[in-house]
């Protein structure tokens, strides 16, 4: 991974700690299950029946934040997704 990509991450990452980092366990598993989320898209399209241990992949983790980052005003040039 090369450096930019290593800071892009990192802002990313930084930008969720901040906007979640505060928030009860119920508050979390409220936003992260509301419809149009990575865990709510999946779900949906396995009819609810997720297996257990069932990792949602990165990319779709880093789309949904990134996105949803920028729409909040989060200006990070680095964003690729």
């Amino acid at each position: 991974m090369s450096e930019a990509e290593l800071q892009s991450y990192g802002s990313l990452l930084n930008w969720v700690w901040n906007e979640y980092g505060h928030k009860s366990g119920i508050e979390l598993s409220d936003e992260t299950h509301a419809p149009g989320t990575p865990w709510q898209t999946i779900a949906a399209s396995r009819n609810y029946s997720v297996p257990l241990g069932f990792e949602i992949p990165a990319k779709e983790d880093w789309r949904y934040f990134s996105n949803l980052a920028m729409e909040r005003g989060w200006k990070a040039e680095t964003f690729k997704g």
